[in-house]
């Protein structure tokens, strides 16, 4: 019996020696790389604002018109359309110090869609009852794209910028321009 055994260990290891070895010694292929993912299309623009120039006299205030470009909007109140959601405009850069005594609070804008000829624009007015401001970043405005949209700084403009002073002075030398454009 022990022969027996012997020989059945013998042949079962022989078998299992020639056929348990596939010899193709792994899969040395490499693999097909992934699919190129498409970039995600920006939904937002985030639009930086700044004054620059030497200022005649100290100024409190200003108001300024940004023009949108086609395709670019921003969220409105619902119970007054024509005024900028809460957080549209924000108070940054060298103003982010004035939240406190900057008027209106919450900061907002006033909004007109396109239309007979005419780009979106968003109003702005900035007031103190006592501070006078620096020249510098001063806000941003964020706005909503529509899809397949992007957009550059230069799409934007600011016009009728005005600057006041104590009493309603006229302050010159100071102008109000995109300073920068973020995509979202």
């Amino acid at each position: 019996m022990n022969k027996k055994l012997v020989s059945s260990i013998i042949v079962a290891g022989f078998s299992m020696l020639v056929f348990g070895c596939g010899g193709g010694g792994g899969d040395t292929s490499t693999p097909a790389p992934a699919p190129p993912t498409t970039p995600a299309q920006p939904t937002a623009a985030v639009l930086t604002l700044a004054t620059s120039g030497t200022q005649s006299i100290p100024y409190k205030g200003m108001e300024l018109t940004v023009n949108l470009p086609a395709a670019v909007t921003v969220a409105t109140d619902p119970a007054n359309p024509k005024q900028t959601a809460p957080g549209v405009l924000k108070l940054s850069g060298v103003f982010s110090a004035y939240s406190t005594q900057v008027f209106p609070r919450p900061f907002w804008g006033r909004y007109s869609s396109a239309g007979g000829g005419k780009p979106s624009t968003v109003i702005i007015n900035i007031s103190s009852g006592t501070a006078t401001f620096p020249v510098g970043e001063f806000a941003t405005l964020n706005c909503g794209l529509a899809s397949g949209t992007t957009v550059s700084l230069t799409d934007f403009s600011v016009v009728n910028f005005a600057a006041y002073g104590a009493g309603g002075a006229t302050v010159t030398g100071l102008t109000a321009s995109p300073l920068g454009v973020t995509l979202k």
